[in-house]
């Protein structure tokens, strides 16, 4: 005969060991052991069941390079606060911020603008260097805001070269743990 052992068990068990008429709070304090024990049985070996592949799509980096396509920065005189508005050079095919731009992280250079100093040489570099900063919404498919907090202090004129890029992806409800990442293009792992 087969007998199995249910969460309901494991909580009327708990519920026993506590006199049989427990508090609000210890049928909570039940309820956390249960589930804590749960993840310990998961985690005391690895079972081959629990292990599944798949995929986490990734997006690539957006920097406007197909088409020398630039951005401009306002801080306070764009329709928004701290407003991105993508910029495409006259007589090159329009380009529009990808679907995912709302949740991503946008590197803006600042050639010169803000000037990296050098305390061991005491050099300023004024070459092109790039600050990341929080998209907070994407407003049209050309139309950017930043995060008021991480947002540069101020405008960047028309022409500013940037990096758009996704770090964050959303994962499956009953994804736990991941061993091993492999991307598609390189034989490591990521």
């Amino acid at each position: 005969m087969i007998s199995y052992t249910t969460f309901a068990d494991i909580l009327d068990h708990g519920v026993d060991y506590l006199g049989g008429n427990p508090s609000a709070q210890a049928l909570r304090d039940v309820t956390r052991a249960a589930l804590e024990a749960y993840r310990d049985l998961a985690n005391a070996f690895n079972w081959s069941y629990l292990y599944t592949w798949s995929r986490i799509m990734t997006n690539p980096a957006f920097d406007g390079s197909e088409n020398n396509c630039t951005v401009q920065y306002q801080l306070t005189s764009g329709t928004y606060p701290n407003q991105i508005t993508l910029s495409t050079p006259i007589g090159s095919p329009a380009m529009v911020w990808p679907p995912w731009a709302g949740g991503g992280i946008i590197r803006l250079g600042t050639t010169g603008m803000f000037p990296a100093y050098t305390p061991v040489t005491g050099d300023v570099d004024t070459t092109t260097s790039y600050v990341a900063y929080k998209v907070a919404e994407m407003k049209s498919s050309t139309v950017l805001t930043l995060d008021p907090v991480l947002s540069p202090p101020i405008d960047l004129p028309a022409g500013t070269p940037f990096i758009l890029y996704c770090d964050t992806y959303v994962l499956p409800e009953d994804f736990v743990a991941q061993d091993q990442a492999l991307y598609e293009r390189n034989f490591g792992g990521m």
